[in-house]
């Protein structure tokens, strides 16, 4: 049987100091910072130049970890560092150095990740420093960081490579566009996503579903697959909004920028041309085999059209 390969977006401070190119003798102060939570302490890095303008890069699904994929969000923050903002990138629950939250798969839901990122805007405006704060929400975090901001508003916020569609639409537009796909998993994915939709689970699901479907996890779909983000970016009415999208994204592909920024009328939308998923200028996704690959090359860097577009959208 050809192999199946259905890709899913599901992925005391102690000081040291770095290097910066944007100024002469400029110092980016390197800290670790602990934030608590309602089960433990998040974990996360800040670079510092002592600005009044904080970012945090909240990060898409799975067990992402605060570098990200092929370091891109380890790039992006030493890039918006460059330009003399403060960075904040953290563990997600569970992840690295916040595994000291125990994270148990089938009691985990939405709502944990988007109190987190509400903790961590707590924290933040409690230290009284930063006048501006913006929150980019990478993949799933562009979804939770809506969320949180509805609860907890910050100034600006950037979604980056985000769903405009529900999880469910958004499942059967991958599943569909992969070839190696088989009609009989196309037909049992609508059946099990319908039942999660109404909030019922499926006992028995087919091994070659389990990554996407297992029982433990459809408790955590069912509390995912009820966000619309294009309902939920409109209820950013004092935050403002820049929507950026990569035109070579196997994920998530344009239609979904378009869709968030068409149901936020006061929303900028920004299409960088040949960028991944992960942040980076990739093979063509077409060439399906070598641009997966590049998920996994941490040296190669991010666009620097990604980063043009985010500084000038917060200067401006």
């Amino acid at each position: 049987m050809k192999k199946i390969v259905i890709l899913l977006l599901i992925a005391l401070l102690s000081v040291s100091i770095i290097s910066c190119g944007k100024k002469e003798n400029t110092e980016i102060i390197k800290k670790d910072v602990e934030i608590s939570v309602s089960d433990g302490i998040l974990k996360g890095k800040l670079l510092t130049a002592e600005n009044e303008t904080l970012i945090i890069i909240v990060p898409g699904s799975g067990p992402t970890s605060m570098d990200g994929m092929g370091n891109s969000y380890k790039f992006l923050s030493e890039k918006l560092s460059e330009k003399q903002y403060d960075v904040f990138r953290y563990d997600k629950r569970g992840v690295g150095k916040s595994k000291n939250i125990k994270v148990v798969e089938s009691e985990i839901r939405v709502e944990d990740y988007t109190k987190d990122i509400e903790e961590i805007i707590r924290y933040f405006k409690k230290v009284n420093k930063y006048k501006k704060i913006v929150l980019i929400g990478h993949s799933q975090g562009s979804l939770f960081g809506m969320l949180a901001i509805e609860n907890e508003p910050v100034d600006f916020f950037i979604s980056l490579a985000g769903a405009g569609f529900s999880i469910d639409k958004v499942i059967m537009m991958q599943i569909k566009e992969n070839k190696l796909n088989p009609e009989y998993i196309i037909t049992e994915s609508e059946e099990i996503l319908s039942s999660l939709k109404k909030g019922e689970k499926t006992k028995k699901v087919n091994p070659l579903l389990n990554s996407l479907f297992r029982y433990d996890i459809q408790d955590y779909m069912i509390s995912w697959i009820k966000y619309d983000p294009a309902e939920e970016i409109k209820k950013l009415t004092n935050t403002k909004v820049l929507i950026i999208q990569g035109d070579n994204d196997v994920q998530i592909d344009i239609s979904n920028a378009e869709k968030l920024h068409n149901t936020c009328e006061s929303s900028e939308l920004k299409i960088v041309k040949d960028m991944s998923h992960i942040l980076k200028i990739a093979p063509p996704k077409e060439d399906y085999k070598e641009h997966i690959e590049s998920y996994y090359d941490d040296k190669s860097p991010i666009a620097d059209e990604l980063v043009q577009y985010i500084v000038d959208f917060i200067q401006n």
